[in-house]
């Protein structure tokens, strides 16, 4: 049975970052004063030197990084297929660092309307992953639906 470690979740958290702090970043820039309209400003008076500052609680190592994120106001999760319900270290490990689950192809058309000249549809796939995020209290994104 395949385990999967911490860092193939942080490699998924590093994308989310990047994406978060590109959306963060400014859009255009501040008109600044003209070098001709400043004025000489005084030299600052000296600070006094700092003290000593009080060091950030640690986040308990049994967080995941879904409780990583939630602490920055932020949500992690990743893609899962159907496939990966059949492994249990895989699913542990999912509901361990994960707080969202999106359906990998299970809600894409092709999927829940395998024959196109029928009326039929099949969810299975979808609700399996549904039932197991719900079961797993992870939210639940069918971004193709």
């Amino acid at each position: 049975m395949k385990k999967f470690s911490r860092r193939q979740f942080l490699k998924a958290a590093a994308v989310l970052a990047v994406t978060s702090a590109c959306d963060a970043l400014p859009t255009s820039i501040p008109n600044l004063p003209s070098l001709a309209a400043r004025t000489p400003t005084p030299a600052p008076e000296p600070t006094p030197t700092p003290g000593p500052t009080a060091t950030p609680t640690p986040l308990p190592s049994t967080f995941g990084l879904h409780e990583r994120a939630k602490v920055k106001n932020l949500i992690f999760g990743a893609a899962m297929g159907s496939n990966g319900l059949a492994d249990s270290a895989f699913k542990r490990k999912f509901a361990e660092e994960c707080g969202i689950l999106v359906p990998e192809n299970e809600l894409k058309w092709s999927t829940i309307r395998p024959a196109n000249d029928t009326d039929k549809f099949d969810f299975s796939k979808g609700d399996a992953l549904y039932n197991f995020a719900k079961e797993s209290n992870m939210l639940f994104r069918g971004h193709t639906l």
